[in-house]
């Protein structure tokens, strides 16, 4: 179970290191923010005491919309991992469980009812429960550069890895 969370963990602070990285990159290409009246009435309006606003909205770990969705995202690769399993063992036992699903109505949507809290269960017991992820985070940040450059990789290789098996498996069907 360890072993699982810190896994979980490494994708979901790669996930989160991408996500600053890409809203970083777009704030600095944003060509309203080279404007001296703009950045002027943001300065002085908007955000007070030297982006302490910003930095409590945009980049804290706990409550940043940066971790949020990050969370989101999570959440989704999590249920699109469920749908590939549920997948893969209706092809292996060549029992059509999806197939059977979506005759009725009702079905679907207890299903996804029961996919999205499995989900929601999975995600809050390896990240959330006692903000596990803060303390993976605070260990993952004081590696070296190519340690983290490591779990980049292993984090991309396992949403990419989800999302190749997703396409798979319902090609496969």
């Amino acid at each position: 179970m360890r072993k699982l969370e810190y896994y979980w963990n490494v994708v979901y602070f790669g996930i989160y290191e991408l996500d600053l990285f890409v809203s970083n990159l777009l704030q600095y290409l944003n060509p309203f923010s080279k404007n001296d009246a703009i950045k002027k009435f943001y300065n002085t309006i908007i955000v007070n005491e030297d982006n302490k606003l910003e930095n409590r909205m945009v980049y804290n770990r706990k409550t940043g919309q940066n971790i949020l969705r990050c969370q989101g995202f999570m959440g989704v690769l999590l249920v699109v991992f469920h749908v590939v399993v549920i997948n893969i063992i209706s092809l292996a036992f060549d029992m059509p469980i999806l197939m059977n699903l979506t005759k009725n109505q009702i079905c679907i949507y207890v299903y996804a009812v029961i996919i999205v809290a499995l989900s929601v269960l999975i995600n809050n017991l390896l990240l959330f429960k006692n903000d596990k992820y803060l303390k993976y985070f605070s260990q993952f940040d004081l590696l070296d550069s190519r340690k983290k450059r490591n779990l980049y990789l292993v984090s991309f290789l396992s949403v990419i890895l989800i999302i190749v098996f997703s396409f798979l498996s319902f090609r496969l069907l």
